[in-house]
């Protein structure tokens, strides 16, 4: 949302983080060894960053914009929007779940629908999200709710870069595996 930069910065590095997951969980499809901990440092990134970036959106800008545009048909999008963040949070926490009841298929499975929903996700809203939320933050409260919004980002930025390098190394690790 920033001068019309894409929606938020931190999504070049989930999709990232998203490349990671999808190449650690291809290898414990095959039966290849993980080491647990890298796949926790992915899991928290994603927690950290990626969930974080979309309880932001919900709650900052996209639930008070439906509150306030009441049966307005433009914001009719929102909701979708809305009902896959849900099942964005859903996933998520069902994938740790399998995870930590050594369910390396279902695991598998879900890393795959999560992966492939936030990818969309962040597609859509920096594609089409951005520009129409633009439109329904031109008043006052939405100004303030922008702020409130990029206020909050700031940490998540923050959570962002702290966590980035062992995201990379990982990508390097899951792509060249024969160089590490």
């Amino acid at each position: 949302m920033r001068g019309g930069a894409p929606f938020s910065r931190e999504h070049q590095a989930i999709l990232q983080s998203l490349e990671v997951l999808r190449l650690i969980s291809d290898r414990l499809q095959r039966q290849e060894f993980v080491d647990t901990v890298d796949l926790q440092l992915v899991l928290k990134f994603l927690r950290d960053v990626g969930q974080r970036c979309l309880e932001n959106t919900e709650q900052l800008l996209l639930r008070p914009i439906l509150a306030r545009a009441g049966a307005n048909a433009a914001v009719s999008p929102l909701n979708a929007t809305i009902q896959r963040h849900l099942l964005v949070h859903s996933l998520f926490d069902q994938m740790t779940q399998a995870l930590s009841s050594a369910t390396v298929g279902e695991f598998g499975l879900l890393s795959e629908h999560y992966t492939q929903l936030l990818t969309d996700l962040i597609f859509e809203e920096d594609h089409v999200l951005a520009p129409l939320l633009a439109s329904l933050l031109a008043d006052n409260a939405g100004i303030e709710d922008l702020q409130r919004f990029e206020e909050s980002e700031r940490e998540v930025s923050r959570l962002a870069l702290e966590q980035m390098l062992a995201i990379r190394r990982l990508e390097a690790k899951y792509v060249n595996p024969h160089c590490i």
